[in-house]
């Protein structure tokens, strides 16, 4: 076990210490790099968010009828976690890009913008629990497929703002570009492919995941999966709001690299 440990950390800072000599980013490369992320030595840094995003899907999926058609529900989990991914790329690639303005505002107010998210990731794990409920009157005007994807997208958002990136051979040169003003923009560019991939990876395992529950017409089923679901945001709504996501952090990095 020891001797698998170390080869394993030998392997991470090899790879480290290669990025800027083995890659020459191109688009192409920047998506398949982060495509790839999610099933490579480095997937323990996406567990930071992997199990949330998994846990909002299968959330989603848990919440339609049995009755309904799989299409119909499949087709609503992918949405959401497409509205999700987009909101949490949007953030991430401001974030990346250091060498802008935006990323400077960005900056000037990331902690309370972290609060509030870990607020509404709380919020919604409570729902999935069904101890926070909509008022009445707003279910009764019926606004819920508006309501849901706008907070499909603001809950990626959250996700951005919490997460604090393994910076992989990949992302590590394209952090050489966003953070040079001269070549900001080329990075940017880079950087949306990247988790453009991250997110093609995640979609992907999260719509495969939740199709099971979806299948399944047994009521214990899907209520064992809300009640994991909404267990999993509640947590990482703690952990975001008593600022211990980056004690989770390395207790991940910990448990994989020593």
């Amino acid at each position: 076990m020891i001797g698998f440990e170390s080869a394993f950390a030998e392997e991470l800072v090899h790879h480290h210490h290669a990025a800027e000599k083995a890659i020459e980013l191109s688009l192409l490369s920047s998506y398949t790099g982060g495509a790839h992320s999610l099933f490579s030595i480095w997937f323990f840094c996406l567990l930071q968010i992997s199990p949330f995003i998994l846990a909002f899907l299968l959330g989603t999926a848990s919440m339609e009828s049995p009755g309904d058609k799989l299409e119909k529900g499949i087709r609503k989990v992918a949405v959401t976690g497409l509205l999700a991914l987009t909101g949490f790329s949007i953030i991430f690639t401001i974030i990346g890009a250091s060498a802008t303005s935006a990323a400077v505002i960005l900056y000037r107010y990331l902690s309370v913008l972290n609060q509030m998210g870990g607020i509404l990731i709380l919020l919604i794990g409570l729902y999935f629990l069904g101890i926070f409920t909509l008022p009445k009157g707003i279910e009764k005007k019926n606004p819920l497929p508006v309501l849901h994807s706008i907070v499909a997208v603001l809950f990626g958002m959250a996700l951005a703002f919490a997460y604090k990136p393994c910076v992989t051979p990949t992302l590590s040169e394209i952090f050489n570009y966003t953070k040079d003003p001269r070549t900001v923009s080329e990075g940017t560019i880079f950087l949306v492919f990247y988790s453009a991939g991250v997110s093609t990876s995640l979609l992907s395992v999260g719509t495969l995941v939740s199709s099971f529950v979806l299948i399944s017409k047994n009521e214990r089923v899907r209520k064992a999966a809300r009640i994991l679901s909404g267990a999993l945001l509640i947590m990482m709504g703690i952990l975001i709001l008593t600022d211990w996501m980056v004690a989770y952090k390395s207790l991940l990095v910990g448990g994989f690299v020593k």
